[in-house]
């Protein structure tokens, strides 16, 4: 009896398992294909939508103009702190409600836009202020403060580029 009860429970957390799988794996990549051409068009009542808060105009403009938007692996340097400060950045995620919504279900976010990844689970978002803040991976990992605003992120120097999405 005791190894049929535990047969289930190992069948079920496999069924668990594998469920996540499919759905982070699978179907965010079928949610939000085409992202690439989504990502120089913010739909800024989506994301308004998907946040409960409007994104900051600099961040729209950021996005417009394609200024960083479409580099992929990627290092920003702050010069302005010292010692300069050095992040990684994987990619961009648009801005409309698809694309938000589920980047804020993929990294748990619940008060803040999505804006990119730093290609190790770690994502940047946007605060209901406009601030641009880094939280690593993991549990009890500490957010950072990455820039004051998407302008100044934007005056960051651009190291490291390998290629334009």
């Amino acid at each position: 009896m005791l190894n049929v009860v535990v047969a289930i429970i190992a069948i079920m957390m496999l069924a668990l398992v594998l469920g996540a799988v499919v759905r982070f794996s699978v179907v965010s990549s079928w949610r939000t294909r085409n992202a690439e051409d989504r990502l120089s068009h913010p739909d800024v009542d989506g994301v308004e939508r998907a946040c409960g808060f409007p994104p900051p105009a600099d961040l729209v403009r950021m996005y417009r103009e394609r200024s960083l938007t479409t580099l992929a692996e990627f290092s920003l340097v702050d010069t302005a702190r010292n010692p300069h400060q050095t992040w990684s950045f994987g990619g961009f995620y648009p801005l409309t409600y698809k694309d938000v919504s589920e980047q804020r279900k993929i990294h748990g976010i619940t008060t803040g836009i999505p804006i990119a990844d730093d290609m190790a689970k770690g994502v940047y978002y946007v605060t209901s202020t406009g601030t641009i803040r880094f939280r690593p991976p993991g549990r009890n990992a500490t957010e950072r403060e990455v820039a004051p605003s998407a302008e100044a992120l934007s005056r960051f120097q651009i190291v490291d580029e390998e290629a334009e999405v």
